[in-house]
């Protein structure tokens, strides 16, 4: 399972925030351009922790994501 979307950096430069569920862990990734290579993403904010809950829950709303999944980035990563 994977949740992503776009920021901006301090500079006003977008790039791609991936969250993905890997087992019993939460993975967090960014991509700062097109054809750069996935970073590890560093310290997700209150901000990016909400906007994915958000879109956790639209997704387990259309049944693109089990509700292990969102319970878990409900409580922030941990199972």
């Amino acid at each position: 399972m994977e949740l992503g979307w776009w920021n901006r950096d301090e500079d006003g430069r977008k790039y791609r925030v991936q969250l993905e569920k890997f087992g019993s862990k939460l993975i967090w990734r960014c991509q700062r351009g097109r054809h750069t290579p996935w970073e590890d993403y560093p310290q997700p904010t209150e901000d990016d922790w909400d906007k994915a809950v958000q879109l956790a829950e639209n997704w387990y709303v259309r049944r693109l994501i089990r509700e292990d999944a969102l319970k878990m980035i409900k409580k922030r990563g941990k199972p």
